[in-house]
């Protein structure tokens, strides 16, 4: 029963999202679903949900990461350093790639591996914990930058952001359908997975059914750093530059997109697939808003009502049950 009902919530979401192309396209007079757009979004909404899904993941436990997007500028602004040194050198490409992907991802698990000390081993509230964190990261990487853009790049890394395989498929859109493939695995198929459900829907018990919670808990953050460190060479790839608030608008937006793809802020229950769906919603809303030559600022409204309908449909459905 509990799967018929993400079922259904999924089939909801697409029913949005299917009903928003069909009034874009008609008011946009044809201009959504045309080869470039549909490129275009495809190539742009990668960035928010690869983050959405290492959000999407630490709220399954009860939890919160406002540090993703901050840990992915730090890590986009420390591989770009390598890059731009690399290239100034004349580095041999592959090998400057990896060292830069290498910087990164150890820049992201120091991160992660904070975040999950701070909130799983000393039992400091998500909220506090990551805020402290990002500020930490923010900090950091505006030292290091000192505040202005790192760019240099060779042009050959414009590729992973920007890059087609086969002449029509971006490369974001297949590193986000890698990313995807290994969040289903760990979630739905791994002992691990099946514990970061029951630790969200009640930690007592899942400790008293010999689950380490705390094990769990921290492997999470580690988990969200993952995603951080990939959104980073995704962005890098994309902008050819880093800076310190690299990805900093989809803070809230990843939080959006997990709660609007029936993820249950107070944990133990969500679907990969609605948060997928739901991150497609937004950026077409995106694309729509600038598609019609409206202010940005029109997307954050357009989201804002959607995201407190579900909630409200939500809520009236628990009350009623009460």
């Amino acid at each position: 029963m509990k799967n018929l009902k993400k079922w259904n919530y999924s089939y909801s979401l697409l029913a949005v999202l299917a009903v928003l192309i069909l009034v874009i396209e008609f008011a946009s007079g044809g201009k959504l679903l045309t080869v470039n757009s549909l490129t275009n979004m495809a190539s742009q909404m990668p960035e928010l949900g690869i983050l959405s899904i290492g959000m999407f993941v630490v709220i399954l436990t009860a939890g919160i990461d406002l540090s993703i997007t901050y840990l992915a500028s730090l890590a986009g602004v420390c591989s770009a350093f390598v890059l731009r040194w690399g290239n100034q050198k004349e580095m041999n490409l592959v090998f400057l790639f990896l060292l830069a992907f290498l910087a990164a991802f150890l820049v992201a698990m120091a991160g992660g591996i904070l975040n999950g000390i701070v909130v799983a081993k000393i039992g400091v509230h998500p909220v506090l914990a990551t805020i402290g964190s990002y500020t930490l990261f923010y900090g950091i990487a505006n030292v290091l930058t000192s505040g202005s853009a790192v760019s240099g790049f060779p042009k050959e890394y414009r590729l992973i952001g920007k890059g087609k395989l086969f002449g029509f498929l971006p490369v974001p859109l297949v590193i986000f359908a890698a990313v995807v493939a290994v969040a289903y695995i760990m979630l739905d198929k791994t002992v691990w997975g099946r514990s970061v459900y029951m630790l969200g829907s009640n930690a007592k018990a899942a400790r008293y059914s010999g689950i380490d919670t705390l094990k769990v808990n921290f492997k999470v953050y580690l988990f969200s750093a993952f995603f951080a460190f990939v959104a980073a060479v995704v962005m890098t790839g994309r902008y050819s530059s880093a800076k310190s608030d690299l990805g900093s608008s989809y803070l809230l937006k990843s939080v959006a997109v997990a709660v609007l793809g029936g993820t249950n802020m107070a944990g133990g229950e969500g679907s990969l697939k609605g948060v997928v769906i739901a991150a497609c919603i937004i950026q077409v809303i995106g694309t729509g808003v600038s598609m019609l030559g409206l202010s940005s600022y029109f997307t954050d409204i357009l989201v804002g009502v959607i995201l407190l309908g579900v909630l409200l449909i939500k809520h009236s459905g628990k009350t009623k049950q009460r």
